[in-house]
């Protein structure tokens, strides 16, 4: 065995040890104590696979990026700094918060019942929010780790640190999201060995539950505004980066209309509107089935404003609308008809009003993505 091995056995022992002694002092009677016991025991596991994410792949990569001298970067470095954030993402936030975690619960057991479980619950599920980032970046985690598993570079880095190639630092990368699934089930398990002489207990408990809850379902609503982005990356070329690059970015509609462009005459265009920037292109003429457009420019939603531009003295204004950028510079568009244009208008409020009418805990999601990337 080598010492790390020797050094992970003895440690195991230990903490057997150490539960053991735990467990003697507590009231086994109670249903919940070994469901806690276990809990504790796998995010211990959890904690620990955590921390040899950090140790052995992301903090020497890091330190690797650091390199100045060009030689070195071009021998040594295996990422850049943005390919390791873009991989890691906030893995050690995670990695914080659920030290902390585990260290509340084992304190919690030490004073039983003195500390109710459920409230303990009830306080640390708000702060699982930070799932919401990872699992958002993880696509592009995976990504950027198909991308340079071929690089001899990285390749060399890898089998310095590990037997199994890029499958385990995959496994590690892959393992929060499955994680947070089973915080709800251990949860549910604890409401349902919770007596009714714990009645307010049981209550936090199901609070944290319906919090858990609502955390895993802005992850799957993103999970399906990302499998939309992703068609539209597939529909349209041009794009300098990937649609899909900023978390949090969702499709609100798309379709036809006309733009007038600094006072020259007006072009059809088919258009994207997301809920932070409007995407015009046009149809590749010379592409099969199905039909491809091609980017041709975008006005960024930040701080601006919409306007309907119908007047009672010219009818040909019916159709007509104005976005104004934070440039304060005014744009036309007009649509195929005033019922169309409604539907602009509509949806155009949707996207200026998306952060505001979005929130999660009483949080803007757009605070809670905390990315500024342009498209």
């Amino acid at each position: 065995l080598t010492d790390e091995a020797v050094s992970h056995v003895l440690n195991l022992i230990h903490e057997e040890l150490r539960v053991q002694r735990q467990s003697s002092n507590l009231p086994m009677d109670d249903p919940r104590i070994p469901a806690i016991l276990d809990f504790i025991s796998i995010e211990k596991n959890y904690v620990d696979s955590l921390k040899n994410a950090i140790s052995r792949y992301m903090t020497p990569l890091r330190n690797l990026a650091l390199f100045e001298n060009a030689d070195m970067r071009k021998n040594f470095k295996p990422l850049t700094s943005a390919q390791i954030d873009s991989m890691f993402g906030n893995l050690e936030e995670i990695f914080r918060f659920h030290t902390s975690m585990q260290q509340n619960l084992e304190t919690c057991l030490t004073v039983w019942p003195q500390v109710p479980i459920g409230k303990l619950f009830e306080r640390l599920v708000p702060g699982m929010k930070i799932y919401v980032h990872y699992c958002n970046n993880l696509h592009f985690a995976l990504n950027t780790l198909q991308s340079v598993e071929n690089s001899k570079v990285f390749s060399t880095f890898v089998q310095k640190t590990s037997t199994n190639g890029t499958k385990e630092l995959e496994v590690f990368l892959s393992a929060p999201p499955k994680q947070l699934s089973q915080y709800r089930m251990f949860l549910k398990v604890l409401v349902n060995k919770t007596t009714d002489k714990n009645l307010e207990d049981k209550e936090s408990l199901n609070k944290a539950v319906r919090e858990l809850k609502k955390i895993q379902n802005l992850i799957h609503l993103n999970r399906q505004h990302s499998t939309v982005l992703e068609e539209i990356q597939k529909r349209v070329t041009g794009f300098k980066e990937n649609v899909g690059d900023k978390p949090g970015r969702a499709l609100i509609c798309e379709g036809d209309l006309n733009i007038v462009l600094a006072g020259r005459e007006k072009k059809n265009y088919h258009m994207f509107l997301l809920n932070d920037v409007l995407v015009y292109t046009k149809p590749n003429q010379t592409s099969q089935p199905p039909l491809t457009h091609h980017y041709k420019g975008k006005i960024l939603l930040e701080d601006a404003s919409f306007k309907d531009g119908a007047s009672a003295h010219d009818a040909s204004t019916a159709t007509t609308f104005y976005i104004t950028n934070s440039e304060n510079v005014s744009i036309p568009l007009i649509a195929s008809s005033a019922a169309e244009k409604a539907r602009w208008l509509q949806f155009l409020g949707s996207a200026l009003n998306f952060g505001d009418t979005n929130k999660l805990f009483g949080v803007r999601l757009t605070d809670i993505m905390n990315r500024d990337h342009e498209l």
